[in-house]
């Protein structure tokens, strides 16, 4: 299964993406800046989790968090899409 994590999932652009990915067959990893938008972005089941690319603190966490828990980044994350710019692994 193709994966893509996706900053700034809470609305606009990166909810749409994140959704029509999903529908498209893509494993989508949903980012937002609060617990509150993950929650809901939990609960129209996506994998979500937060993540403030303002903070270094926020991102060394969640890849450190990532690795030990499934290592998706290390491996099965190919694309990332943030709202300002797109990377591709």
């Amino acid at each position: 299964m193709k994966s893509v994590l996706i900053t700034g999932c809470s609305s606009g652009i990166g909810l749409c993406l994140a959704q029509g990915l999903r529908h498209e067959g893509y494993q989508v990893f949903a980012t937002a800046r609060n617990i509150k938008d993950v929650d809901q972005l939990k609960q129209q089941g996506f994998d979500a989790f937060v993540l403030d690319l303002s903070s270094s603190q926020s991102i060394n966490m969640r890849l450190w968090a990532s690795r030990s828990i499934r290592g998706y980044f290390s491996s099965s994350v190919r694309r990332t899409i943030s709202n300002q710019c797109i990377w591709l692994a």
